[in-house]
């Protein structure tokens, strides 16, 4: 018995993630997103997400924006 759960952390420190108004993932971010998340699955683990930074670099443009993340971020993770 292993772990079983991964706490993944989608945004690297400071760096933003997310287009402002949450709409959609930066290119080289959504890249490395789906590598890993495909990496945890195959060794049989679930991942947790974080998905927001608390960084003010990192900050979105609004509440809605943040709605429109998490939503970008579950229809990214479900077209496979």
């Amino acid at each position: 018995s292993g772990a079983g759960v991964v706490l993944y952390y989608c945004q690297r420190p400071g760096q933003p993630f997310f287009t402002p108004a949450g709409k959609a993932i930066l290119p080289a971010e959504k890249k490395r997103l789906r590598e890993e998340v495909d990496a945890i699955y195959k060794f049989d683990m679930l991942p947790i997400l974080v998905l927001f930074d608390p960084a003010l670099s990192c900050r979105l443009a609004s509440e809605s924006a943040y709605v429109s993340a998490a939503k970008t971020i579950f229809d990214e993770l479900e077209t496979d």
